[in-house]
């Protein structure tokens, strides 16, 4: 079950690409104003044929950032009922990582973690923003409350990232046996049973606690993708 929360402003129709790959447990909230584009006609034809579930909250213009700012209200309400595991943004405004950031820090100590919050340009965009941004130079100075657009200019992945990379394009996954192969194959058997045990899939006691593990040592984006690629593996 994953809950999405559009930032129709920003990413218009094309946030809401992949609604037709969605299930009956699965839900999404578009929030937009009168400053919002129109959902093309074939995009509409998507929605009326998902099996998801569509809320529509339309957002009172009293200010620039004034959906931003409901959008993340409402995804306080939705943290605290504790009934999903999978949480989307779904925006180009890097303004969210501030949300994102503050969730992973303080859910444990507000007794509501073991969920997953991402930030991703669409529905079905396969890397989350954090990924895409992290091959382009940072700007020095956070300008608050500006929609932060991508930068052109590229930069090597980290570490990080290719463990990320590395882990969501294995095939098949499906006990910890495969996962070691699987490893031991693409880096070689020291470096790959070197990551197994850093991963950590036979020790972790939950699937929450896999999840604060994943996010710690590789960050909110990576270590989530990482996260929902091995998750299966966690018996809790």
């Amino acid at each position: 079950m994953a809950t999405y929360l559009i930032d129709f402003e920003n990413v218009g129709s094309d946030g809401l690409c992949g609604t037709e790959e969605l299930t009956e447990k699965d839900s999404v909230y578009i929030f937009y104003s009168s400053n919002s584009g129109r959902i093309s006609m074939k995009m509409h034809q998507c929605i009326c044929c998902s099996k998801a579930n569509f809320r529509y909250f339309e957002i009172s213009v009293g200010g620039k950032n004034a959906l931003d700012f409901q959008l993340s209200t409402f995804l306080g309400y939705l943290i605290s009922l504790k009934d999903t595991e999978e949480l989307f943004i779904i925006s180009k405004d890097r303004g969210f990582r501030h949300i994102l950031n503050f969730w992973t820090e303080r859910a444990e100590q507000l007794s509501v973690s073991g969920f997953s919050l991402v930030q991703k340009t669409s529905i079905n965009a396969e890397s989350a923003l954090e990924d895409i941004l992290a091959q382009h130079e940072p700007n020095e100075q956070d300008n608050a409350g500006e929609d932060d657009q991508l930068s052109p200019e590229n930069t090597e992945p980290s570490e990080s990232d290719r463990i990320r990379t590395l882990i969501q394009n294995l095939d098949d996954v499906s006990s910890h046996t495969v996962l070691y192969k699987k490893l031991v194959y693409k880096l070689g058997h020291e470096k790959g049973a070197e990551l197994y045990r850093k991963l950590g899939v036979t020790t972790a006691l939950s699937k929450q606690e896999f999840h604060r593990r994943m996010v710690a040592e590789y960050g909110q984006a990576n270590g989530s993708a990482i996260y929902n690629k091995l998750k299966k593996l966690v018996k809790k």
